[in-house]
């Protein structure tokens, strides 16, 4: 179910981005055929001289505008963010983790779990790491734009410009942490747990 969610969200990005282009490809055909129109409408002389330049520059300001943009969209596609490999991903679930006890394992949080943040005393981001890296290899660096997410005040401050999903981490889906299972997690180490005190835990998970 998670890889299948996974897959979704990174196709789902990839047809809005195409569609985009799409859309702005279409309005710059039908600009290019309203250009030519002008043309023949001067050659035969249903239009002044001053009326054709004046009309030309406005539809030739509008298509540099959708060039522009049809530009733009295409230097983000080759987005330097390795693909997820959801096959590996799903091969290396079905091995070895169990999800049945209190705890998480630590096979899965050196595999997936780039980094946590914490938000406010009760809320928790887990920002996945989902790239094909092999075992050994250069991680990538923990994502330090996690928080200005959930804290767009501080994104002023910020120097340099990261990358779509460091900037803006999409959210796949939110866990709560209940009393009895954190009961559950405290017995399985050993700890005294402190019911009264314990306030639910949400745990957002995002990529």
């Amino acid at each position: 179910m998670a890889c299948k969610m996974l897959e979704e969200c990174s196709v789902q990005e990839q047809q809005q981005s195409s569609t985009l282009t799409e859309s702005f490809q279409k309005q710059l055909d039908r600009l290019q055929e309203k250009l030519e129109g002008l043309r023949g409408m001067r050659a035969m002389g249903d239009i002044t001289r001053e009326e054709f330049l004046h009309d030309k520059q406005n539809i030739q300001a509008e298509i540099d505008q959708l060039q522009t943009r049809i530009r733009d969209l295409s230097a983000l596609s080759p987005s330097p963010v390795p693909a997820l490999n959801i096959a590996q991903i799903k091969r290396t679930l079905d091995s070895w983790l169990d999800f049945s006890g209190p705890r998480i394992s630590e096979e899965l949080i050196e595999e997936f779990i780039l980094q946590v943040v914490l938000i406010d005393d009760n809320t928790f981001n887990w920002t996945l790491d989902l790239s094909s890296h092999k075992t050994g290899s250069t991680r990538l660096q923990p994502n330090e734009m996690a928080m200005p997410q959930y804290r767009r005040c501080e994104c002023a401050a910020t120097d340099t410009l990261p990358d779509r999903h460091s900037a803006d981490p999409q959210t796949l889906f939110t866990i709560t942490i209940t009393k009895e299972e954190a009961q559950a997690y405290c017995r399985s180490l050993g700890m005294k747990f402190f019911a009264k005190k314990w306030h639910d835990k949400t745990v957002i998970i995002s990529i």
